[in-house]
């Protein structure tokens, strides 16, 4: 008996079950201690149940939802805090953070991030209430637990005054535009290319971020950094600020894969962290989305045929996908999906002929429905495109436009100079004040937001522009102007 007990015994403890970590529930939150430098606690999900909590915002997986997470509590000593997940070890966690106000009887969302693919997650946010407890939730994206789910964490905060909050936007590849770059200037990082990096930072604050400078850095061994800083001017609040400065050489014998890189943010106010993932192309076949075109009800769906999408209409996109390598792509399909409730597609996958390096093939067309409820947002349509040589994925923002019975604002009470524009747009109305403006191109993707009066619009590219504007009382305008 008692060996037959022993082996019982041993089983149990060669099967390894976790047991639940202390702070796996809101009531037993380990308490953090912010400072002016990331001082680093080691956690683990390892054995962590769920938290019986609405899948935050920030979390896009589309199956059943587990959200078996741990929990920690800081309280603020300043409005500028950065709170940083990063895997500890040969852990395989992909971190979801969120934090919330309120106590662990009535908890609120207060922020979310989830750095998709990358492992880590980090928010930098500029609106904590100074003396307020706060709590951290940490968890594993997806539904099934990670092998190794250690990590640490850090609660950051800055003193530098004023409520700035910067953080990466997206990025422009320059590899031989308008002299930026060297090599086949196709917009794809490709192996044995020099690229230009122009880099997009956003103030989510509401006080401006002045002397912006931004470094970028990365461990992949094929990425030899050669200029790793950038200038920036004064960033307002709620608006973005571009600089193409930084540059590294990609090694020819790369091969495609993502590029995590890491960016470090300081202005007069603080300093701020940030990542992202960038790809580098396979130089003989590599098909990706470089144009689409909305029609709804110009030559295609049904709509007010003003060439964006609106709620209560009927979609046809067309997609224009570019193979940037050398070699023949074969038997090409392009499948398109998205997770948004208000998104009901009638035509996910087109089917097209075999591509060339270097070939362009419009998709046409994919189809999709918006609810007549939809709200004014943007959103995220991934593209998967296959061939018998591989497989690409993209995904495209689309802004989706709520259904109004405001009246609209008419020309006669804007002002939009100089128009054509080649550096700064400017807008003024004379009846209202401006609450937003957005700038779509002729596909009806959204590329700039701001509420300034004055837009920089210098780093865009020649053509004709769509303008829209809301006003304080919510009237919408919509206008072109040409970027020359």
């Amino acid at each position: 008996m008692k060996k037959i007990i022993f082996l019982i015994s041993v089983l149990f403890t060669s099967i390894g079950w976790s047991q639940a970590p202390q702070n796996d529930t809101c009531a037993n939150a380990i308490n953090l201690i912010s400072s002016a430098t990331c001082v680093t606690v080691d956690g683990t999900v390892d054995g962590a149940t769920d938290d019986n909590l609405p899948q935050p915002s920030c979390d896009a997986y589309g199956g059943t939802y587990a959200g078996e997470g741990v929990w920690y509590k800081f309280t603020a000593q300043y409005p500028t805090n950065t709170i940083d997940v990063h895997p500890r070890g040969s852990s395989n966690i992909d971190a979801v953070l969120v934090i919330y106000s309120g106590d662990c009887n009535n908890l609120t969302e207060f922020d979310c991030k989830d750095d998709s693919g990358v492992g880590y997650s980090i928010i930098n946010n500029s609106n904590f209430v100074v003396g307020e407890t706060y709590y951290i939730r940490v968890y594993d994206y997806g539904s099934v637990p990670p092998t190794n789910g250690d990590f640490t964490i850090c609660v950051q905060h800055f003193a530098g005054g004023g409520n700035v909050d910067l953080e990466y936007q997206d990025n422009i590849t320059l590899d031989g535009i308008s002299g930026n770059g060297t090599g086949d200037g196709d917009g794809f990082a490709e192996p044995g290319e020099t690229i230009s990096l122009a880099v997009n930072l956003k103030n989510n604050g509401t006080t401006t971020a002045h002397n912006v400078q931004a470094t970028i850095s990365t461990t992949d061994p094929d990425i030899n950094i050669t200029n790793a800083t950038a200038n920036y001017a004064d960033i307002d609040a709620g608006t973005t600020g571009m600089s193409n400065d930084f540059e590294f050489s990609i090694a020819a014998s790369a091969i495609e894969k993502d590029i995590i890189f890491s960016l470090n943010i300081t202005s007069d106010e603080g300093t701020f962290t940030d990542s992202f993932l960038f790809h580098i192309y396979d130089a003989n076949i590599s098909i990706h989305q470089t144009d689409l075109l909305i029609r709804d009800g110009n030559g295609g769906g049904s709509g007010n045929s003003n060439g964006q999408v609106d709620a209560g209409e009927s979609i046809q996109l067309e997609v224009k996908l570019h193979n940037a390598g050398t070699s023949v792509a074969h038997n090409v399909s392009s499948t398109i999906s998205t997770q948004d409730p208000d998104i009901s597609i009638t035509n996910a996958t087109v089917n097209l002929p075999d591509m060339p390096g270097g070939a362009d093939e419009w998709a046409q067309s994919f189809n999709f429905d918006v609810s007549s409820a939809c709200p004014d947002k943007d959103v995220v349509f991934t593209i998967t495109t296959t061939s018998d040589e591989g497989s690409w994925i993209d995904q495209i923002l689309i802004h989706v436009n709520a259904s109004s019975t405001v009246n609209e604002i008419s020309q006669n009470e804007v002002s939009i100079y100089p128009n054509p524009a080649h550096d700064f747009l400017h807008i003024k109305l004379n009846r209202s004040e401006i609450k937003e403006i957005s700038i779509y191109n002729l596909s009806g993707q959204r590329i700039l937001r701001t509420n300034s009066e004055s837009v920089n619009i210098y780093q865009l590219k020649q053509g004709i522009y769509l303008l829209k504007i809301i006003d304080d009382s919510g009237r919408v305008g919509n206008f072109k102007f040409i970027k020359r």
